[in-house]
């Protein structure tokens, strides 16, 4: 009797270890997303919008600080190393190529209600899947992506921009 109730002990013990180790890494996500969210700082409060262009009176003083940023640094090794990983994310035959960007082009933004969709050309450097051109598409919903890449990217440009703005208050 006594070992019966030990096993049923053990076992009450063990499902909720299980249930605990479960929600560990949810809230860790979770919290991650919150970090990314704060640091990126994309400005959902503007309204909807479907433009060509960079417009900070249209799509927010961060996001088009973030875009110009990267516009001006997209070859920089580390901007374009992230860009690298984003595209092969993206496009299955460049998933395992090194590769660089010659050149990144934005086309257009788009916002509806919580989610931006950014859309760029992108031109890889020679690969063995002789791919020249194709399309980098970085999604946002409640200002962060589910792309981890995407997130560190964002999140390093931020930095620069939050600064500049800083400076501009400044002046």
């Amino acid at each position: 009797m006594k070992l019966k109730a030990l096993y049923i002990i053990i076992l009450y013990l063990l499902s909720a270890l299980t249930s605990f180790a479960q929600i560990i890494p949810v809230q860790i996500d979770s919290m991650r997303l919150e970090k990314y969210r704060t640091e990126i700082g994309l400005d959902l409060s503007v309204p909807d919008y479907d433009i060509k262009t960079i417009d900070s009176k249209i799509m927010g003083l961060r996001l088009a600080g973030i875009l110009d940023y990267l516009m001006d640094n997209y070859n920089q090794p580390v901007y374009n190393r992230k860009l690298c990983e984003i595209l092969k994310e993206q496009v299955e035959p460049l998933e395992k190529m090194e590769f660089e960007l010659k050149m990144i082009q934005y086309i257009s933004s788009k916002k509806s209600g919580d989610e931006i969709t950014l859309l760029f050309t992108a031109w890889p450097n020679k690969n063995s899947a002789r791919i020249k051109q194709t399309n980098l598409v970085l999604n946002f919903k409640n200002g962060v992506s589910e792309s981890q890449m995407t997130n560190e990217l964002f999140s390093m440009m931020s930095r620069y921009v939050k600064m500049r703005e800083e400076l501009n208050q400044k002046k």
